[in-house]
This record gives C-alpha cells, sequence and structure tokens, in this order.
C-alpha cells in the first residue's frame, strides 16, 4: 500500500556549518525534513520512494494515478518501469549523486560524474530515461569535440581517453539505474569503447622519468616555494599616470612565515610519498593517518582507497618513516594525512614547482607531468635489476605489460653506481634538497 510522506534526511555539520561525513570528530547530527512530499510504496520486498510535489493536494492527486498504476501493474497490465521512465532525468541523477555522497567518494568526484553526465545528457537532449538511446549515446561519442574551445573557433577533437572517461560515467550511472529496477538493462553495454586508429598507440601522453638530480631539485623547490612565491612584491596595479610602483621584498610576520613554511613541508612530503610510495594522486588525497602503521614501517591502505580497489601494503623507507613519525604527531586517526590539491591545482602548482627547479615541462623524450613520478621510480628499480614482478607489485598493476610499456624508460642515463635502492636514493635526495 502507497502512502504520502515527508522524508527525513540526516546531515553531520562541522563547528563552521560544513558538512561532513558522518563520525567526523566535533561533528553534530543534523536532521532536515523535505518540502516536498513522497509517495512511499514497498515493491518486491523493498521500499521505493517517488517525489510527489509541494502542495499536498498535487501530491494526493499522484498518489491516486500511483495506486491505480500499481494496481493495473500486479495485473500485468503495465510497465514496471513507466513510472521512472516519466520522470524527469535530473531526478535519477540527484538520487545517483545522493547515493555516491553516502558511499565514501570526495566532493570533487561528485562535480566531476555531475559535469559529464550533464554534458553527455545535454548532447543528446536527453529529458527522461525514455529519451536516452545507444545509438543516440554512439552518435554523441562519435563526434565529441572539445567543450573548451572558445565560441567562433574550430571544434577540436577530444583524445580517446577523455571519450572512455565520459563513457564510463554514464556507464556507472546506468548500471545503478539497473541495480535500482529503474531500468531493464545497461544500454551502454552496446556502445563500444572508444579506440585509436591503427597503427598509433593508445597512450595519450608520453611521459618521461627524471633524472635523480632533477628530482632532488623537484622536492626541495616544493619546501621552499610557498615563502619564495610570496617574498617578492610586484608593485601592484599601475598608478593613476601609468607607472607602477617599484617591486620590493615582502617582510612576513613570524605567524604568516610559519604557516608558508609548514605548507611548503607538507607538499615536501607530499612529493617524497609520491615517489617513494607509488601512489597515484587520488589515492594519496585518500590516505588517512590511520593508514601510516609506524611500527610495522607501512602504509596499509583498504581498498576503497585504490584505483583496483584491493587492499595495499606498502612498504616504507627508514627516512620516511622518520617524517612521518613526526607529521602525524598531534593529528587523529580519521585526519587525512597530506592536504593534496584537486588534479587541476596540482597541474599548476607542479609546472611552477618545474619552472623554479628550471626543469622543462615537455622535452623530445616526452612530459614530467606529475604523474610521471610513478615512472621514475620504476626506472629507477629497472636500473637496480628489480624482477618485473616486485615492479609490479609495488606499481600495483595487473598486467606486467603495462609495468615495461608505460612506466619503464629506457632513455634515461645511468643514475650511476651511488644510487643502488631506494634508501640510497631517499638520502641522495633529501640530504642534497635540504642542504640546496
Amino acid at each position: 500500500m502507497a502512502t504520502l510522506k515527508k522524508v527525513m534526511t540526516t546531515f553531520w555539520h562541522d563547528q563552521n556549518g560544513n558538512r561532513v561525513k558522518p563520525g567526523t570528530p566535533g561533528a553534530k547530527k543534523v536532521k532536515v525534513q523535505s518540502s516536498k512530499w513522497y509517495i512511499v510504496y514497498k515493491h518486491e520486498g523493498r521500499v521505493k520512494r517517488v517525489p510527489a510535489f509541494t502542495d499536498k493536494a498535487a501530491s494526493q492527486k499522484k498518489l491516486a494515478d500511483h495506486l491505480a498504476a500499481l494496481e493495473r501493474g500486479q495485473a500485468g497490465l503495465t510497465d514496471p518501469y513507466k513510472i521512472h521512465f516519466d520522470r524527469a532525468l535530473g531526478e535519477h541523477i540527484g538520487d545517483y549523486l545522493e547515493d555516491l555522497r553516502h558511499g565514501g567518494t570526495s566532493p570533487e568526484y561528485h562535480e566531476a560524474v555531475e559535469l559529464r553526465l550533464a554534458r553527455v545528457f545535454d548532447g543528446i537532449k536527453a529529458k527522461s530515461l525514455r529519451d536516452v538511446t545507444a545509438d543516440k549515446l554512439k552518435a554523441f561519442f562519435r563526434t565529441m569535440t572539445d567543450a573548451r574551445v572558445k565560441q567562433g573557433d574550430e571544434p577540436r577533437p577530444i583524445s580517446v581517453a577523455t571519450k572512455n572517461d565520459y563513457r564510463a560515467g554514464v556507464y556507472t550511472f546506468f548500471q545503478w539505474l539497473k541495480k535500482e529496477q529503474r531500468h531493464p538493462e545497461n544500454i551502454v553495454e552496446r556502445v563500444p569503447r572508444a579506440e585509436s586508429p591503427k597503427g598509433e598507440s593508445s597512450e595519450t601522453r608520453k611521459r618521461r622519468a627524471l633524472k635523480p638530480a632533477d628530482l632532488r631539485k623537484l622536492i626541495g623547490v616544493a619546501a621552499e616555494y610557498p615563502v619564495s612565491a610570496r617574498q617578492i612584491n610586484r608593485g601592484g596595479r599601475p598608478r593613476k599616470d601609468g607607472s607602477r610602483p617599484a617591486a620590493g621584498t615582502v617582510k612576513f610576520n613570524p605567524e604568516t612565515l610559519d604557516q608558508l613554511q609548514s605548507q611548503g613541508r607538507e607538499r615536501r612530503l607530499m612529493y617524497l610519498l609520491a615517489v617513494f610510495t607509488g601512489l597515484r594522486r587520488g589515492e594519496l588525497s585518500r590516505i588517512q593517518v590511520k593508514d601510516v602503521r609506524l611500527k610495522k614501517g607501512v602504509l596499509d591502505v583498504p581498498g576503497r582507497k585504490t584505483k583496483n580497489g584491493r587492499r595495499a601494503i606498502i612498504p616504507l623507507v627508514s627516512g620516511l618513516v622518520a617524517e612521518l613519525r613526526d607529521w602525524v604527531k598531534g593529528k587523529n586517526d580519521d585526519d587525512v594525512l597530506i592536504a593534496v590539491p584537486c588534479r587541476h591545482n596540482l597541474r599548476r602548482l607542479h609546472m611552477a614547482h618545474l619552472t623554479m627547479s628550471q626543469i622543462p615541462y615537455k622535452t623530445e623524450q616526452g612530459h614530467a607531468d606529475w604523474h610521471s613520478l610513478r615512472k621514475t621510480v620504476n626506472t629507477f628499480l629497472r636500473r637496480k635489476q628489480v624482477p618485473l614482478r616486485q615492479r609490479q607489485r609495488f606499481l600495483r598493476h595487473a598486467a606486467a605489460d603495462l609495468t615495461t610499456r608505460r612506466y619503464d624508460d629506457e632513455r634515461v642515463g645511468d643514475m650511476g653506481a651511488a644510487v643502488k635502492q631506494l634508501e640510497r636514493l631517499w638520502k641522495f635526495v633529501t640530504r642534497r634538497a635540504e642542504n640546496s
């Protein structure tokens, strides 16, 4: 039997009123009643909720129509998915995003999912699930262009990897619809993945490994950059007569200087963790203090925080254990270990570090982006003659050819007999960075 109810939603807010996850220290539980009425009923043992209206009379009319539809459906006269196909597509997306938020994923991920779904469904002019078909999706992905091109400029095709990222977002959404019994099938299964033309590599960006000397400079600059970037006052806006004030050196008060130096220390540690653990940006951003096992000298990363969904136990060099022991003092177990910027801000920050280190971002050998740090450590381990299987486990790759094809750089010169193991690489990088 269906009834009309207003739904209570529970949130947790911190002291500043920001929404946080349940269990966050100091968080308070807040219950909010929906302004809209909902039709609540049980179907095949599961409780279903269908949004109605804020006006009760209109909601009661919709309830009566819904009850009649349910009765006809039980007699086999109606489509059980009709009620979901008639709903606005935005309502399904809203429910999907709400499920994601309760699943422990980051706000950055929610925003990316919402933007991708919006672009695809706007591109095929879909207003409800009825409007989404496999043929429309195929045509959209086939002709998809870069949305960042300015109006009036020539359309620019996007990469194969980006097309597949968008397809994956829609695929996961329809998988959720199927699980929630809102759609009879995942129609994206009939939409093939984009592939590179024959003879071209599927790798979208050619990366290069950094030399130890460059890695040393980069880590040193990461620690100095917050202070160095703000130390010069460029003079500000031009005067009324058009002249510019003279540039000068900024004098920091002790509190500001301490804050900037602390930020530099955190960014230096961010690079060290990326190099000496092989963690990707997203994985590193999800690491919490409780994942660090200082007594055992390992990072114990649960599967929900890794790319492949498997638990990862990563051994740490002794120098990194000592730095982490000092870093986590005074922090709670649920605190994030390192504040890692989103991928766009991290790219800008990494480019600034490369510029200050006088390391070219792009050469004939490839790009030196953030992800190339994984290639750097794999190249070092190969030159140390570490077996392929061990390198594969360190980088947590399911396929060995990915380790050799994407992360092995034969073009980097020999690093010398001094660099024989990660412990010695740590000493080389950190000591020279501290003394530079």
